[in-house]
Protein backbone atom coordinates (compact mmCIF):
# COMPACT_ATOMS: atom_id res chain seq x y z
CA UNK A 1 0.00 0.00 0.00
CA UNK A 2 2.97 2.32 -0.55
CA UNK A 3 0.87 3.98 -3.25
CA UNK A 4 -1.67 5.18 -0.65
CA UNK A 5 0.88 6.39 1.88
CA UNK A 6 2.93 8.18 -0.80
CA UNK A 7 -0.27 9.87 -2.02
CA UNK A 8 -1.10 11.13 1.49
CA UNK A 9 2.22 12.97 1.70
CA UNK A 10 1.26 15.25 -1.21
CA UNK A 11 -2.56 15.08 -0.75
CA UNK A 12 -3.27 15.54 2.99
CA UNK A 13 -6.40 14.00 4.47
CA UNK A 14 -8.29 15.13 7.59
CA UNK A 15 -10.69 12.79 9.39
CA UNK A 16 -13.15 14.78 11.53
CA UNK A 17 -14.74 12.56 14.19
CA UNK A 18 -16.48 12.98 17.52
CA UNK A 19 -14.83 9.74 18.66
CA UNK A 20 -11.19 9.59 17.62
CA UNK A 21 -11.27 5.78 17.75
CA UNK A 22 -13.29 5.81 14.52
CA UNK A 23 -10.34 7.41 12.74
CA UNK A 24 -7.53 5.24 14.16
CA UNK A 25 -7.34 2.92 11.17
CA UNK A 26 -3.63 3.45 10.53
CA UNK A 27 -0.58 2.76 12.68
CA UNK A 28 0.27 6.36 13.63
CA UNK A 29 2.25 8.42 12.93
CA UNK A 30 1.39 8.68 9.23
CA UNK A 31 2.56 11.63 7.14
CA UNK A 32 -0.30 13.56 5.59
CA UNK A 33 -3.05 12.01 7.75
CA UNK A 34 -4.74 14.15 10.41
CA UNK A 35 -7.56 13.67 12.93
CA UNK A 36 -9.70 16.46 14.38
CA UNK A 37 -11.73 15.31 17.38
CA UNK A 38 -13.42 16.49 20.57
CA UNK A 39 -11.32 17.43 23.58
CA UNK A 40 -11.91 14.53 25.97
CA UNK A 41 -9.25 13.39 28.41
CA UNK A 42 -8.63 10.22 26.34
CA UNK A 43 -8.30 12.24 23.13
CA UNK A 44 -5.86 14.68 24.74
CA UNK A 45 -3.64 11.74 25.69
CA UNK A 46 -3.72 10.56 22.06
CA UNK A 47 -2.92 14.07 20.82
CA UNK A 48 0.02 14.25 23.20
CA UNK A 49 1.27 10.92 21.86
CA UNK A 50 0.77 11.90 18.19
CA UNK A 51 0.89 15.73 18.15
CA UNK A 52 1.51 15.89 14.39
CA UNK A 53 -1.55 13.78 13.58
CA UNK A 54 -4.25 14.51 16.17
CA UNK A 55 -5.83 17.87 17.05
CA UNK A 56 -8.43 18.27 19.79
CA UNK A 57 -11.08 20.98 19.73
CA UNK A 58 -11.56 22.33 23.23
CA UNK A 59 -15.14 23.22 24.11
CA UNK A 60 -17.49 23.13 27.11
CA UNK A 61 -18.81 19.72 26.03
CA UNK A 62 -18.07 16.95 23.56
CA UNK A 63 -19.01 18.11 20.08
CA UNK A 64 -20.67 16.01 17.39
CA UNK A 65 -18.99 15.85 13.97
CA UNK A 66 -21.16 18.57 12.42
CA UNK A 67 -20.44 20.82 15.42
CA UNK A 68 -16.71 20.14 15.18
CA UNK A 69 -16.77 21.16 11.52
CA UNK A 70 -18.40 24.49 12.38
CA UNK A 71 -15.99 25.30 15.21
CA UNK A 72 -13.48 28.15 14.61
CA UNK A 73 -10.57 25.98 15.81
CA UNK A 74 -11.43 23.37 13.16
CA UNK A 75 -11.78 25.96 10.42
CA UNK A 76 -8.37 27.41 11.29
CA UNK A 77 -6.74 23.96 11.32
CA UNK A 78 -8.21 23.04 7.94
CA UNK A 79 -7.25 26.38 6.39
CA UNK A 80 -3.62 25.75 7.37
CA UNK A 81 -3.67 22.48 5.37
CA UNK A 82 -4.58 23.94 2.00
CA UNK A 83 -6.22 21.52 -0.41
CA UNK A 84 -6.73 18.81 2.20
CA UNK A 85 -9.51 16.29 1.70
CA UNK A 86 -12.09 15.86 4.47
CA UNK A 87 -13.64 12.56 5.54
CA UNK A 88 -16.18 11.72 8.24
CA UNK A 89 -17.61 8.57 9.78
CA UNK A 90 -21.06 9.02 8.21
CA UNK A 91 -22.08 11.80 5.86
CA UNK A 92 -25.21 13.89 6.50
CA UNK A 93 -26.93 16.79 4.75
CA UNK A 94 -25.77 19.11 7.55
CA UNK A 95 -22.14 18.05 7.10
CA UNK A 96 -22.41 18.52 3.34
CA UNK A 97 -23.83 22.03 3.82
CA UNK A 98 -20.94 23.02 6.11
CA UNK A 99 -18.35 21.63 3.68
CA UNK A 100 -19.93 23.49 0.76
CA UNK A 101 -20.10 26.78 2.68
CA UNK A 102 -16.38 26.52 3.49
CA UNK A 103 -15.31 25.25 0.05
CA UNK A 104 -13.91 22.03 1.54
CA UNK A 105 -13.40 18.83 -0.44
CA UNK A 106 -15.64 16.29 1.32
CA UNK A 107 -14.72 12.79 0.11
CA UNK A 108 -17.59 10.69 1.52
CA UNK A 109 -20.41 9.53 -0.78
CA UNK A 110 -23.51 11.81 -0.90
CA UNK A 111 -25.80 11.93 2.14
CA UNK A 112 -28.89 11.40 -0.03
CA UNK A 113 -27.49 8.02 -1.13
CA UNK A 114 -26.67 7.10 2.49
CA UNK A 115 -30.29 7.79 3.45
CA UNK A 116 -31.73 5.96 0.48
CA UNK A 117 -29.76 2.81 1.28
CA UNK A 118 -30.09 2.86 5.08
CA UNK A 119 -33.63 4.06 5.76
CA UNK A 120 -35.83 1.05 6.37
CA UNK A 121 -38.68 1.98 4.03
CA UNK A 122 -36.67 3.52 1.21
CA UNK A 123 -34.21 0.62 1.37
CA UNK A 124 -36.81 -1.86 0.10
CA UNK A 125 -37.44 0.30 -2.98
CA UNK A 126 -33.71 0.77 -3.57
CA UNK A 127 -32.96 -2.95 -3.33
CA UNK A 128 -35.68 -3.67 -5.91
CA UNK A 129 -34.40 -6.78 -7.75
CA UNK A 130 -32.59 -7.91 -4.58
CA UNK A 131 -35.47 -7.24 -2.16
CA UNK A 132 -36.01 -11.01 -1.86
CA UNK A 133 -32.71 -11.16 0.04
CA UNK A 134 -34.75 -9.68 2.92
CA UNK A 135 -37.05 -11.91 4.98
CA UNK A 136 -40.74 -11.72 3.94
CA UNK A 137 -41.87 -8.15 4.63
CA UNK A 138 -44.48 -5.48 4.03
CA UNK A 139 -44.67 -1.68 4.34
CA UNK A 140 -47.86 -0.10 5.64
CA UNK A 141 -49.24 2.49 8.11
CA UNK A 142 -49.15 1.12 11.65
CA UNK A 143 -52.96 1.02 11.84
CA UNK A 144 -52.96 -1.55 9.01
CA UNK A 145 -50.35 -3.87 10.52
CA UNK A 146 -51.93 -7.09 11.73
CA UNK A 147 -50.78 -9.45 14.47
CA UNK A 148 -50.97 -13.02 13.15
CA UNK A 149 -50.13 -14.95 16.31
CA UNK A 150 -46.39 -15.13 15.61
CA UNK A 151 -43.54 -12.73 16.50
CA UNK A 152 -42.36 -10.22 13.90
CA UNK A 153 -39.93 -7.32 13.57
CA UNK A 154 -41.35 -3.80 13.37
CA UNK A 155 -39.10 -0.96 12.20
CA UNK A 156 -39.60 2.75 11.81
CA UNK A 157 -37.85 4.41 8.89
CA UNK A 158 -34.85 5.48 10.97
CA UNK A 159 -33.33 2.66 13.02
CA UNK A 160 -29.71 1.88 13.90
CA UNK A 161 -27.71 0.16 16.65
CA UNK A 162 -30.88 -1.68 17.67
CA UNK A 163 -32.92 1.48 18.28
CA UNK A 164 -36.18 1.83 16.35
CA UNK A 165 -36.30 -1.95 15.88
CA UNK A 166 -38.86 -3.87 17.95
CA UNK A 167 -39.76 -7.52 18.30
CA UNK A 168 -43.55 -7.65 18.51
CA UNK A 169 -44.65 -10.70 20.50
CA UNK A 170 -48.28 -9.86 21.31
CA UNK A 171 -51.29 -7.90 20.05
CA UNK A 172 -51.32 -5.48 23.03
CA UNK A 173 -47.85 -4.13 22.21
CA UNK A 174 -48.83 -3.60 18.59
CA UNK A 175 -52.13 -1.93 19.53
CA UNK A 176 -50.37 0.57 21.83
CA UNK A 177 -47.96 1.56 19.05
CA UNK A 178 -50.76 1.80 16.50
CA UNK A 179 -52.76 4.00 18.87
CA UNK A 180 -49.80 6.35 19.34
CA UNK A 181 -48.68 6.47 15.67
CA UNK A 182 -51.60 5.25 13.54
CA UNK A 183 -50.50 6.89 10.28
CA UNK A 184 -46.77 6.31 10.53
CA UNK A 185 -45.47 3.93 7.90
CA UNK A 186 -43.41 1.03 9.17
CA UNK A 187 -41.73 -2.06 7.86
CA UNK A 188 -43.04 -5.38 9.17
CA UNK A 189 -40.60 -8.26 8.66
CA UNK A 190 -40.76 -11.93 9.59
CA UNK A 191 -38.61 -12.61 12.63
CA UNK A 192 -35.65 -14.84 11.78
CA UNK A 193 -34.47 -16.70 14.87
CA UNK A 194 -30.78 -17.49 14.58
CA UNK A 195 -27.26 -16.01 14.64
CA UNK A 196 -26.40 -12.72 12.95
CA UNK A 197 -23.21 -12.15 10.96
CA UNK A 198 -21.70 -9.07 9.36
CA UNK A 199 -18.79 -7.99 7.19
CA UNK A 200 -17.06 -4.69 6.42
CA UNK A 201 -16.90 -4.56 2.63
CA UNK A 202 -15.32 -1.99 0.34
CA UNK A 203 -16.18 -0.58 -3.07
CA UNK A 204 -12.73 0.18 -4.49
CA UNK A 205 -13.10 1.44 -8.03
CA UNK A 206 -15.11 -1.27 -9.79
CA UNK A 207 -14.12 -3.91 -7.24
CA UNK A 208 -16.47 -5.11 -4.50
CA UNK A 209 -14.11 -6.41 -1.81
CA UNK A 210 -15.76 -8.72 0.70
CA UNK A 211 -14.55 -8.16 4.25
CA UNK A 212 -13.91 -10.70 6.97
CA UNK A 213 -17.10 -12.22 8.33
CA UNK A 214 -17.73 -11.77 12.03
CA UNK A 215 -20.44 -13.04 14.33
CA UNK A 216 -22.43 -10.04 15.56
CA UNK A 217 -22.83 -10.13 19.33
CA UNK A 218 -26.29 -8.72 19.98
CA UNK A 219 -28.45 -7.86 22.96
CA UNK A 220 -26.52 -9.67 25.72
CA UNK A 221 -26.93 -8.26 29.25
CA UNK A 222 -25.28 -6.58 31.11
CA UNK A 223 -23.63 -5.01 28.06
CA UNK A 224 -26.94 -3.53 26.87
CA UNK A 225 -30.60 -3.46 27.82
CA UNK A 226 -31.84 -3.32 24.21
CA UNK A 227 -32.48 -6.75 22.66
CA UNK A 228 -31.29 -5.76 19.16
CA UNK A 229 -28.36 -3.53 20.12
CA UNK A 230 -25.07 -4.57 18.52
CA UNK A 231 -22.45 -4.95 21.23
CA UNK A 232 -19.53 -6.64 19.52
CA UNK A 233 -17.98 -8.91 16.92
CA UNK A 234 -16.23 -12.26 16.97
CA UNK A 235 -14.12 -13.13 13.90
CA UNK A 236 -13.61 -16.77 14.89
CA UNK A 237 -17.18 -18.02 15.27
CA UNK A 238 -18.24 -17.76 11.56
CA UNK A 239 -15.53 -20.30 10.69
CA UNK A 240 -17.17 -22.72 13.12
CA UNK A 241 -20.87 -22.04 12.45
CA UNK A 242 -21.35 -21.34 8.73
CA UNK A 243 -21.45 -23.96 5.98
CA UNK A 244 -19.82 -23.53 2.57
CA UNK A 245 -23.29 -23.09 1.03
CA UNK A 246 -24.18 -20.31 3.47
CA UNK A 247 -20.84 -18.60 2.80
CA UNK A 248 -21.52 -18.74 -0.95
CA UNK A 249 -24.98 -17.24 -0.46
CA UNK A 250 -23.52 -14.42 1.59
CA UNK A 251 -20.73 -13.72 -0.89
CA UNK A 252 -23.32 -13.49 -3.67
CA UNK A 253 -25.25 -10.89 -1.66
CA UNK A 254 -22.12 -8.80 -1.04
CA UNK A 255 -21.13 -8.93 -4.70
CA UNK A 256 -24.58 -8.06 -6.06
CA UNK A 257 -25.38 -5.31 -3.56
CA UNK A 258 -21.81 -4.00 -3.81
CA UNK A 259 -22.03 -3.66 -7.58
CA UNK A 260 -25.43 -1.99 -7.25
CA UNK A 261 -23.93 0.51 -4.79
CA UNK A 262 -21.02 1.13 -7.16
CA UNK A 263 -23.50 1.82 -9.95
CA UNK A 264 -24.98 4.61 -7.82
CA UNK A 265 -21.53 6.11 -7.25
CA UNK A 266 -20.75 4.56 -3.88
CA UNK A 267 -17.11 4.28 -2.81
CA UNK A 268 -15.49 3.01 0.34
CA UNK A 269 -16.80 0.91 3.20
CA UNK A 270 -20.28 -0.50 3.62
CA UNK A 271 -21.62 -3.14 6.02
CA UNK A 272 -23.93 -6.05 5.30
CA UNK A 273 -25.69 -7.94 8.12
CA UNK A 274 -27.34 -11.33 7.70
CA UNK A 275 -29.40 -13.62 9.91
CA UNK A 276 -29.17 -17.37 9.41
CA UNK A 277 -32.43 -19.17 10.18
CA UNK A 278 -31.92 -21.78 12.89
CA UNK A 279 -34.76 -23.84 11.36
CA UNK A 280 -34.07 -23.67 7.59
CA UNK A 281 -30.40 -22.59 7.46
CA UNK A 282 -31.32 -19.94 4.89
CA UNK A 283 -29.33 -16.70 4.79
CA UNK A 284 -31.44 -13.50 5.04
CA UNK A 285 -30.29 -9.90 4.60
CA UNK A 286 -31.32 -7.78 7.60
CA UNK A 287 -29.22 -4.60 7.39
CA UNK A 288 -27.15 -2.46 5.03
CA UNK A 289 -24.86 0.13 6.62
CA UNK A 290 -24.02 2.78 4.04
CA UNK A 291 -21.03 4.13 5.96
CA UNK A 292 -17.91 3.00 7.74
CA UNK A 293 -19.18 0.31 10.16
CA UNK A 294 -18.12 0.76 13.79
CA UNK A 295 -16.14 -2.51 13.78
CA UNK A 296 -13.94 -1.53 10.80
CA UNK A 297 -11.22 0.04 12.95
CA UNK A 298 -10.83 -3.04 15.12
CA UNK A 299 -10.86 -5.28 12.05
CA UNK A 300 -8.12 -3.13 10.50
CA UNK A 301 -6.04 -3.46 13.67
CA UNK A 302 -6.31 -7.25 13.52
CA UNK A 303 -5.49 -7.16 9.80
CA UNK A 304 -2.40 -5.02 10.45
CA UNK A 305 -1.25 -7.55 13.05
CA UNK A 306 -1.69 -10.34 10.48
CA UNK A 307 0.24 -8.38 7.85
CA UNK A 308 3.15 -8.17 10.29
CA UNK A 309 3.07 -11.98 10.26
CA UNK A 310 3.38 -11.85 6.43
CA UNK A 311 -0.28 -12.56 5.72
CA UNK A 312 -1.05 -10.93 2.37
CA UNK A 313 -3.68 -8.29 1.61
CA UNK A 314 -4.63 -4.76 2.64
CA UNK A 315 -6.71 -3.59 5.58
CA UNK A 316 -10.32 -2.56 5.16
CA UNK A 317 -9.44 0.96 6.37
CA UNK A 318 -6.62 1.27 3.84
CA UNK A 319 -9.04 0.18 1.11
CA UNK A 320 -11.66 2.65 2.41
CA UNK A 321 -9.28 5.61 2.33
CA UNK A 322 -7.86 4.62 -1.05
CA UNK A 323 -11.41 4.42 -2.45
CA UNK A 324 -12.40 7.83 -1.08
CA UNK A 325 -9.21 9.41 -2.47
CA UNK A 326 -9.67 7.80 -5.88
CA UNK A 327 -6.52 5.66 -5.73
CA UNK A 328 -6.74 2.63 -7.99
CA UNK A 329 -5.37 -0.65 -6.60
CA UNK A 330 -5.82 -3.49 -9.12
CA UNK A 331 -6.62 -7.02 -7.93
CA UNK A 332 -6.91 -5.88 -4.33
CA UNK A 333 -7.94 -8.23 -1.52
CA UNK A 334 -8.42 -7.71 2.20
CA UNK A 335 -6.16 -9.42 4.72
CA UNK A 336 -7.92 -12.57 6.02
CA UNK A 337 -8.74 -13.09 9.70
CA UNK A 338 -9.63 -16.20 11.69
CA UNK A 339 -9.57 -14.90 15.28
CA UNK A 340 -10.11 -11.84 17.46
CA UNK A 341 -13.16 -10.29 19.10
CA UNK A 342 -14.47 -7.14 20.74
CA UNK A 343 -17.41 -6.40 23.01
CA UNK A 344 -18.91 -3.05 24.03
CA UNK A 345 -20.39 -1.99 27.33
CA UNK A 346 -23.20 0.44 26.44
CA UNK A 347 -24.98 2.90 28.70
CA UNK A 348 -28.04 1.19 30.16
CA UNK A 349 -30.76 2.23 32.58
CA UNK A 350 -28.72 0.59 35.36
CA UNK A 351 -25.23 1.63 34.28
CA UNK A 352 -23.93 5.04 33.23
CA UNK A 353 -20.28 4.62 34.26
CA UNK A 354 -17.61 1.96 34.77
CA UNK A 355 -15.35 2.16 37.81
CA UNK A 356 -11.62 2.58 37.20
CA UNK A 357 -11.00 -0.56 39.25
CA UNK A 358 -13.12 -2.60 36.79
CA UNK A 359 -11.22 -1.15 33.84
CA UNK A 360 -7.93 -2.04 35.52
CA UNK A 361 -9.10 -5.63 36.12
CA UNK A 362 -10.12 -5.94 32.46
CA UNK A 363 -6.66 -4.74 31.46
CA UNK A 364 -5.08 -7.46 33.58
CA UNK A 365 -6.82 -10.02 31.35
CA UNK A 366 -4.64 -8.88 28.44
CA UNK A 367 -7.45 -6.90 26.82
CA UNK A 368 -7.25 -3.55 25.05
CA UNK A 369 -9.70 -1.08 26.59
CA UNK A 370 -11.09 2.00 24.79
CA UNK A 371 -13.01 4.40 27.05
CA UNK A 372 -15.69 6.90 26.03
CA UNK A 373 -17.14 9.99 27.67
CA UNK A 374 -20.77 9.62 26.61
CA UNK A 375 -24.04 10.07 28.48
CA UNK A 376 -26.84 9.09 26.07
CA UNK A 377 -28.64 5.80 26.57
CA UNK A 378 -27.17 2.97 24.44
CA UNK A 379 -24.00 4.90 23.59
CA UNK A 380 -20.60 3.36 24.32
CA UNK A 381 -18.91 3.35 27.72
CA UNK A 382 -16.15 0.81 27.07
CA UNK A 383 -14.89 -1.04 24.00
CA UNK A 384 -13.11 -4.23 25.10
CA UNK A 385 -10.85 -5.84 22.50
CA UNK A 386 -9.21 -9.26 22.45
CA UNK A 387 -6.81 -10.91 20.03
CA UNK A 388 -8.64 -14.16 20.75
CA UNK A 389 -12.29 -15.11 20.37
CA UNK A 390 -14.93 -14.48 23.06
CA UNK A 391 -17.82 -16.66 21.87
CA UNK A 392 -18.09 -20.45 22.10
CA UNK A 393 -21.40 -20.57 20.22
CA UNK A 394 -24.41 -18.44 19.30
CA UNK A 395 -25.19 -16.34 22.41
CA UNK A 396 -22.68 -18.38 24.45
CA UNK A 397 -19.63 -16.58 25.85
CA UNK A 398 -16.41 -18.54 26.35
CA UNK A 399 -14.41 -18.47 29.60
CA UNK A 400 -12.76 -15.12 28.80
CA UNK A 401 -16.10 -13.65 27.78
CA UNK A 402 -17.67 -14.80 31.03
CA UNK A 403 -14.85 -13.17 33.02
CA UNK A 404 -15.55 -9.88 31.25
CA UNK A 405 -19.28 -10.24 31.87
CA UNK A 406 -18.78 -11.00 35.59
CA UNK A 407 -16.58 -7.94 36.05
CA UNK A 408 -19.26 -5.72 34.50
CA UNK A 409 -22.33 -7.43 35.99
Amino acid sequence: MEKLYDHLITHPLIYVARDAERALGFDLPVRGYYIITSGTSAHRKLAKQFPKNIFTVEAERNLDTHELLRHPQTKKYISDLKGAGIMVFKNTAMIEKTAKENHWKLLNPPARLVNRVEEKLEQVKWLREYADYLPPHEIAPLRNIMYEKKPFILQFNHAHSGQGTMLIKDRDTLDKLASAFPDREVRKTDYIAGPVFTSNNVILGEQALMGNLSYQITGLPPFTDLPFATIGNDFSLPHRLLTSTQLSQYKKMVTNIGHKLAGYGWKGLFGLDIAVSETTGRVHLIEINARQPASAIFESKLERDNKKRNVTGITCFEAHVAALMGIYIPNASLTPLSDGAQIVQRITKKRSAVADKVTEELGKLGLNIVTYENNAHNSELLRIQSKKYLMDDHEVLNNLGEKIKNLLD
